[in-house]
């Protein structure tokens, strides 16, 4: 079965200049599913962060929001190359670390041209 959902997802990854987004809605209705499925369907790769359940991640942010460092530890932690355009970085349960919502500002910023 197809969703909307996966529509709008393929709508914003071809919007040029599309900023980092922000999937809300109630708990275990799939959205990490969704994002995980359109991750393996629309990019190279993706990589998903727990940030409920890793707790170095939010460690290293609360010292660190720099993107490209950022992308630097998550490639090193998750063992998997991070490239512009063609990985899917998926912040799971991102409204429990205020720094990661911060660091998605810089990433608007400073490096548009990865897929949050």
């Amino acid at each position: 079965m197809k969703r909307k959902i996966t529509e709008q997802l393929v709508a914003w990854k071809n919007r040029p200049g599309h900023k980092p987004l922000i999937l809300q809605g109630a708990r275990q209705v799939g959205k990490s599913y969704i994002l995980e499925k359109f991750g393996e369907e629309h990019y190279k790769n993706y990589v998903r962060v727990s940030l409920d359940l890793v707790p170095d991640v939010r460690n290293f942010l609360k010292e660190n929001i720099n993107p490209l460092e950022v992308i630097a530890y998550l490639e090193s932690l998750y063992n998997v190359r991070i490239t512009p355009h063609d990985t899917l970085i998926i912040l799971d349960e991102i409204q429990d670390c205020k720094r990661a919502l911060l660091a998605l500002k810089y990433f608007q910023e400073e490096y548009p041209q990865y897929d949050i």
